[in-house]
C-alpha cells in the first residue's frame, strides 16, 4: 500500500468520522488494532476500547476503512 492511498483513507474516515484497523509491524507477529482516528499535534492516534494507542507512521503496513 503507497502513502498517498494510506492518507485518502485515513482521510476518508477522519472526515465521516468511521472507524479504522491499522496494521502495524512486529519482527514477530503483526499488531492490528481497531478504533476512531484521532489527528494529535501531526501525530496519528487510534482510540480503541483498551485506550488510545500511538500510531507509528514507521511500523504502519496498512489502513482500512470498516
Amino acid at each position: 500500500m503507497k502513502w498517498y492511498e494510506l492518507n485518502y483513507l485515513l482521510q476518508e474516515a477522519l472526515e465521516h468520522g468511521r472507524k479504522i484497523r491499522v496494521t502495524l509491524f512486529d519482527p514477530f507477529q503483526n499488531v492490528i488494532w481497531e478504533g476512531g482516528p484521532i489527528l494529535k499535534n501531526g501525530k496519528l492516534q487510534l482510540e480503541s476500547d483498551d485506550g488510545v494507542h500511538q500510531v507509528s507512521p514507521k511500523k504502519l503496513v496498512k489502513i482500512e476503512i470498516m
